[in-house]
């Protein structure tokens, strides 16, 4: 198989650890922070005495990760519990929340010749680092399951082998058996798609006036393969991949040169035959996808990647159903695919009528559940 965007492959993936994320945060519009090591002391008590759990929600409106989130530039798709502790970093290595400042080596040297009273008074000539939450606990769920249920998320401010104090969360997760993939009862599963388009693609090509014109000069007859390739903007088609849930992987149309392309046309895709045809092993599948960009003078880039669950077309089966996959590409948002698709399936007593079809998966998946 070939190898997925983490994104792409789970319904559950939590990111866990330090991730380095500091605090925006300046007491009014005038006075701003020179930089996140370097803290005018100033600042740092002002920011200190502003700090506690009322006022939590206003500080974390300062957070670079939750901005981040928020512009879509990182950890596309992720939550994140509720936070309700107070900052993690930088602390002494002590039980408690003391929060402490930079060390240069040579205070480190001054450190282990002198006492720990002339330490702290390092402290008050050393600049200072702004308390932040830099250790953090991201999940992201498929939408077709129910997400973690969180319990509790909280810090351990006692535990005193670091500078950064660890934190926990405690969550309830929907597991479920695996159902058999296959249905004899079912002859075929087959996936049609409808009025799609993508928005917000990424452009693969990028602008080069000065190489199209040497390449004019240099080989007439290849113009109009250079005059595509570097348009600024892409040749995007929508490819099925090889996965378990297909019996072959399969391609779209192409539409060129451009990062809001439509597929209108029925003949646009091909229908999808399902190598899994079950009822109840399709209500938890995620089907994956990739938007590529068509190149003329080398392999095809990857512009973005999603999936596409099928249990909204199973409720109502032989009936079109809107979906809407959102696109990432290396953890980032890269568009937006959207359309009408429907799940066909005949049975071996009438290969054309859905709705007796229907009918008797319906009567099979009260006997699987």
């Amino acid at each position: 198989m070939p190898k997925r965007e983490l994104l792409a492959q789970f319904h559950h993936l939590f990111w866990v650890g330090d991730l380095n994320y500091r605090i925006n945060w300046q007491p009014d519009e005038d006075t701003k922070l020179a930089h996140k090591d370097n803290c005018d002391p100033e600042i740092f008590g002002a920011f200190q005495s502003h700090l506690n759990e009322k006022t939590l929600k206003n500080v974390l409106k300062d957070d670079q990760l939750v901005t981040s989130m928020i512009d879509l530039k990182a950890f596309v798709g992720f939550r994140e519990p509720d936070l309700r502790f107070l900052p993690t970093f930088k602390v002494e290595k002590t039980p408690g929340l003391h929060y402490n400042v930079c060390y240069t080596y040579a205070h480190i040297c001054t450190y282990v010749f002198y006492s720990k009273q002339f330490r702290c008074l390092l402290k008050f000539i050393q600049p200072s680092r702004l308390p932040a939450w830099c250790d953090r606990i991201l999940y992201r769920s498929a939408a077709i399951v129910n997400p973690p249920k969180v319990l509790s998320y909280s810090a351990l401010p006692n535990v005193p082998h670091s500078d950064h104090k660890p934190v926990e969360s405690h969550m309830n997760i929907e597991i479920w058996n695996r159902p058999s993939g296959i249905d004899d009862s079912i002859s075929q599963a087959v996936l049609h798609f409808q009025d799609c388009s993508a928005e917000g693609l990424l452009a693969a090509d990028v602008s080069g006036f000065f190489l199209f014109w040497v390449l004019v000069f240099v080989c007439w007859n290849l113009l109009f393969l250079f005059f595509g390739s570097f348009s600024g903007t892409s040749d995007p088609y929508l490819h099925w991949p090889k996965q378990p849930l297909l019996e072959k992987p399969s391609n779209s149309r192409r539409k060129n040169k451009t990062l809001h392309p439509e597929w209108n046309d029925s003949r646009d895709f091909e229908p999808l035959l399902l190598l899994r045809n079950s009822i109840a092993f399709m209500t938890k599948a995620l089907l994956f996808l990739e938007m590529r960009d068509h190149d003329h003078l080398s392999k095809d880039e990857l512009i973005g990647q999603g999936y596409l669950p099928l249990a909204p077309a199973l409720d109502n089966i032989g009936k079109w159903q809107y979906f809407e996959v959102e696109l990432t590409f290396s953890g980032l948002y890269a568009g937006k695919f959207q359309g009408r698709y429907k799940i066909v399936i005949n049975d071996e007593s009438s290969k054309t009528d859905d709705n007796k079809a229907a009918k008797k998966i319906k009567k099979s998946k009260v006997k699987t559940t």
